[in-house]
C-alpha cells in the first residue's frame, strides 16, 4: 500500500500542474516530488510539493506552497512525517540584471515563514531554497531544487531509542514540472508582455523586436512601421511620420535649405534661397533695379541709394550730403574748378589758383592770417632711417614755395622729427639730416635763406607705448608743426 502511495504520488508530481511563470504568463501552479532528510531521526523520506505563485516584478514572484514529507521506513505505522504550508518569496537571478529573462537555464532563490505540523504538534517557522529551471516551452518548464526546513521542538523519541526533547530539521531536493496561466500584460501592445519588453513605451504601430524594442532603420527619431519616408538621410529634421522638414515648402528640405524661411511668393535656387540675380540683396521678385553693378549699396526697392538725390549713387558718392540742387561733378561733389574749396555756384573768382586763399566769395584774400596759411601746408613724410624727399612728397615742398612767394612778409619754421625706434642721439642727428634735405629743396626753388629758421626734435614728440605703423609713419616728418610768422 505504501508502495503504491509512494508511486503515485511520484507519478502526480510530474503531471500535476507546477510551479511559476514563463515569460509569457503570470500565475503558475504545481507540484514537484523528491526526497528529504530528517536531521535528528537520521532517515529520508518522501517529499511532496505544490504550491501557486504570482508574478510580482522581473525579480520577484510570490508563493503559496506546501510540503508533504512521508517517512521511507516503511516499519512506522504513521506515514505522513511532515506537513508545512508557507508563503514564500522567490528572488529570480534571470532578471536582465545577473542573467538574461530568457536564459536557458534560469537559477533562483527562495525563503519564506510557514506553519510546521510534526510529531503532533504544530508551530511557526521558516524555510529557504535554491533551484534552476529549465523551460521547453512558453507554458512548461523543468526545474530542480534544493531547500531547507527549519523544524520545532517536539518530546517524542529518539534515533537512538531514547525518548525527549527533539528538534527536527529538514533538508530536501526535487524535481518538477510547471505550467504557466493568464497572460502577461502587455501595455504598449506591440506583442511583447511587459515583463519583458526592454522598452515599454513603444508607439502603436512600431515594429519592435523580441525585446520589445523599436527599429529606426534611417535613425531619423521615428520608429519603422510608423515612418512613412524610411530612408530619410540621417541628421535630417523630420515631422512626426519620418518625413523630411521643409519648414518653408519650397521643396528644398531644411537640411540643405540655407534659407528655411523663405516666404511662398519667392521661387528658389537648389539651397533653398530666393533668386537675387544682381546680389544686391533684394530678391528678383521685388527688385525695381534687377541690373544693379556689384557692390552698390540699394534701398529696399533694389536701386542705388542716392541719399542726397544728386545722381550719383551713394556708393559713388564722395560728398554723400551735398544740398539738393547743388551742382556736381561724377564724384558726387559740388563743382569747384579752382579747387579753393568754394564751389563753383558761389564762386565769384572761378579762376583762382590754388595757391591763393581766398574769402567766401572765392577771391584772393588780402588778409589772409597765419592760420588760413597754415591750412595750405602739409607736413612731408620719409621712409624709416630715410632722409631723401620722395617724388611723391615734393608737391608739398612746391605747395610751400608758393605760398611764401605769394606773401613775401611771412618767415618759415621747419621742424624735423623721427619715430623711437633707435637711440635718441641718433633719432636727432636723423631728423636734421630730414630738416637739411627740406630746407636745400626750398633754397634750390628760390626761398631766401634768411626767410628758413629750423629745429630737430628726434624723437621728443612720439607717444608713449607701443606704436602702431600709422603711428610710426606720423613721426617720420619734417614740419608736423611748421607755421608761417611774422618776423
Amino acid at each position: 500500500m505504501k508502495k503504491i502511495t509512494f508511486l503515485t504520488a511520484l507519478f502526480l508530481s510530474f503531471s500535476i500542474i507546477a510551479t511559476a511563470q514563463t515569460l509569457d504568463k503570470k500565475w503558475g501552479f504545481g507540484a514537484a516530488a523528491g526526497g528529504y532528510y530528517n536531521d535528528d531521526m537520521q532517515t529520508i523520506g518522501l517529499d511532496l510539493d505544490v504550491y501557486l505563485s504570482r508574478y510580482l516584478s522581473r525579480s520577484f514572484d510570490v508563493m503559496a506552497k506546501i510540503n508533504l514529507g512521508y517517512f521511507g521506513n516503511q516499519n512506522i505505522n504513521e506515514p505522513l512525517d511532515m506537513f508545512n504550508p508557507s508563503l514564500n518569496l522567490r528572488y529570480k537571478l534571470y532578471n536582465n540584471y545577473i542573467f538574461p529573462i530568457d536564459a536557458k537555464f534560469q537559477p533562483y532563490i527562495n525563503a519564506g515563514i510557514g506553519y510546521l505540523f510534526d510529531n503532533g504538534l504544530s508551530g511557526v517557522n521558516f524555510n529557504a531554497g535554491a533551484g534552476v529551471k529549465y523551460p521547453i516551452s512558453k507554458t512548461f518548464s523543468f526545474f530542480l531544487e534544493a531547500g531547507y526546513i527549519h523544524g520545532i521542538n517536539s518530546t517524542r523519541e529518539r534515533h537512538d531509542g531514547s525518548f525527549g526533547d527533539v528538534h527536527d530539521n529538514f533538508l530536501r531536493a526535487v524535481i518538477g514540472i510547471e505550467i504557466s496561466f493568464l497572460r502577461q500584460p502587455d501595455s504598449d501592445k506591440d506583442g511583447i508582455t511587459d515583463n519583458i519588453d526592454e522598452c515599454p513605451g513603444t508607439p502603436v504601430g512600431a515594429l519592435v523586436n523580441l525585446k520589445g524594442c523599436p527599429s529606426d532603420t534611417d535613425k531619423d527619431g521615428v520608429f519603422d512601421g510608423i515612418d512613412q519616408c524610411a530612408e530619410t538621410p540621417e541628421v535630417a529634421p523630420v515631422d512626426e511620420f519620418g518625413c523630411p522638414l521643409d519648414s518653408d515648402k519650397d521643396g528644398v528640405i531644411d537640411l540643405f535649405d540655407k534659407c528655411p524661411d523663405t516666404p511662398l511668393r519667392y521661387k528658389v535656387d537648389e539651397n533653398g534661397c530666393p533668386h537675387d540675380t544682381d546680389e544686391d540683396g533684394v530678391y528678383d521678385e521685388d527688385d525695381k533695379c534687377p541690373d544693379t553693378p556689384a557692390g552698390v549699396e540699394v534701398d529696399k526697392k533694389g536701386c542705388p541709394l542716392d541719399n542726397d538725390s544728386d545722381g550719383v549713387p551713394d556708393a559713388n558718392d564722395e560728398c554723400p550730403d551735398t544740398p539738393r540742387g547743388t551742382d556736381v561733378d561724377e564724384k558726387g561733389c559740388p563743382v569747384d574748378s579752382d579747387d579753393d574749396g568754394v564751389t563753383d555756384k558761389k564762386d565769384k573768382c572761378p579762376d583762382t589758383p590754388k595757391k591763393y586763399v581766398v574769402d567766401k566769395d572765392g577771391c584772393p584774400d588780402g588778409n589772409a592770417t597765419i592760420e588760413m596759411l597754415n591750412a595750405k601746408l602739409h607736413p612731408v613724410y620719409f621712409d624709416t632711417n630715410k632722409s631723401n624727399v620722395t617724388t611723391e612728397q615734393n608737391s608739398k615742398i612746391d605747395n610751400l614755395v608758393e605760398i611764401l612767394n605769394q606773401y613775401p612778409e611771412y618767415n618759415v619754421n621747419i621742424y624735423g622729427h623721427a619715430d623711437p625706434r633707435g637711440t635718441e642721439a641718433y633719432n636727432k642727428i636723423l631728423s636734421q639730416r630730414r630738416i637739411n634735405s627740406v630746407v636745400a629743396l626750398l633754397k634750390a626753388k628760390g626761398v631766401s635763406a634768411d626767410r628758413i629758421r629750423t629745429k630737430a626734435f628726434g624723437e621728443e614728440m612720439a607717444p608713449d607705448g607701443e606704436l602702431t605703423e600709422e603711428e610710426l609713419q606720423e613721426n617720420r616728418k619734417v614740419a608736423s608743426y611748421m607755421f608761417i610768422y611774422v618776423e
